[in-house]
């Protein structure tokens, strides 16, 4: 491989005139006796594929000026563009397109669009308040949060949508979290707040084993999947672009989502299902703004409310909440 910085040429006995620039150069045969039929309005372009040194996918491009029509061995000259990606350690090699439009030099449409849904103007507070409106028929705000990221070309990473390690582990993780924090959560913290040891919302549920099954989907795939993807995935992303990725701006972050994540249980479980949800906010969030990751809290919410649900159908939370204060 020879690295050049100015433009090189090479003429043919053929008179055929391979130009190329570019801040890697790369020489290399072709096959032949390649025929170049006609004459052609453009330059014609052979993409050769190989892997290098860096074990990454290396894109060789040819440039070809119509001057003749036949190509001997040894005379093309390939042109490598190094892309670094985020972490220098891959080094991929790839030829970078940009996207704007060639003609006027702007971003595509799709870019301008996927933009101005990340920002803060007319389209984006609409995308919030439509996602904020799913809340209405649960987890379509979850959804729709996935629809906006894809939109947005929003990294997933950035709500929380990281591949775990393990994901048997962060499973157990979340479980070995959440059941306890439950048990925490009933027979003393709400005892000392002075809340009545029955959930009168959930009542129902007591040796009810029709209703089972429609309260574990409900816990699941509403709680566990729905609002930890929405009031931690989502939320963190908005206000972590508003306030920036600073501690002070995590330490507000935090509270504020917690207190919107209580606010939505009033309506349904009154002050005390408010102020639960208010302070397993204020946990999960820390835990949310320390990893950036939320799979492992999926499964803690999601076992939270499986143990809230187990407790309320074999009619146990008088007796739960009265391990602690008689």
């Amino acid at each position: 491989m020879v690295s050049n910085p100015t433009a090189r040429s090479i003429n043919s006995t053929d008179s055929f005139n391979v130009q190329v620039r570019a801040r890697k150069v790369l020489f290399c045969s072709a096959p032949r006796n390649l025929d170049v039929q006609g004459p052609v309005a453009s330059s014609r372009v052979i993409h050769r594929g190989f892997k290098g040194y860096w074990g990454g996918s290396v894109l060789v491009l040819f440039s070809i000026l119509p001057t003749a029509n036949k190509l001997e061995q040894s005379e093309m000259v390939g042109i490598l563009d190094l892309h670094s990606e985020e972490k220098r350690s891959k080094n991929r090699l790839s030829i970078v397109t940009p996207k704007v439009n060639s003609a006027s030099g702007s971003p595509l449409p799709r870019d301008r669009f996927a933009a101005e849904l990340r920002g803060f103007g007319p389209l984006g507070i609409l995308a919030v308040l439509i996602i904020a409106a799913g809340q209405i028929v649960p987890p379509l705000s979850a959804v729709l949060v996935l629809v906006w990221t894809g939109l947005s070309q929003t990294p997933w990473r950035e709500i929380g949508y990281v591949r775990p390690k393990r994901w048997l582990g962060s499973l157990v993780a979340g479980i070995a979290f959440g059941i306890p924090f439950k048990f925490l959560m009933k027979a003393i913290v709400m005892p000392v707040l002075g809340a009545n040891p029955t959930n009168q919302a959930y009542h129902y549920l007591v040796g009810n084993r029709a209703a089972l099954p429609a309260a574990v989907f409900t816990m699941i795939v509403v709680a566990g999947f729905g609002e930890e993807t929405v009031f931690r995935g989502y939320m963190f992303e908005r206000l972590g672009k508003l306030l920036g990725p600073s501690l002070t701006a995590r330490i507000v972050i935090v509270p504020v989502t917690a207190a919107l994540f209580g606010s939505i249980h009033y309506f349904s479980q009154g002050l005390a299902g408010a102020q639960q949800a208010t302070i397993t906010g204020l946990a999960f969030g820390t835990v949310f703004a320390v990893t950036g990751r939320i799979w492992m809290l999926m499964c803690a919410h999601a076992a939270f409310d499986l143990t809230a649900v187990a407790i309320i159908y074999w009619g146990l939370e008088t007796k739960v909440a009265h391990l602690v204060f008689k």
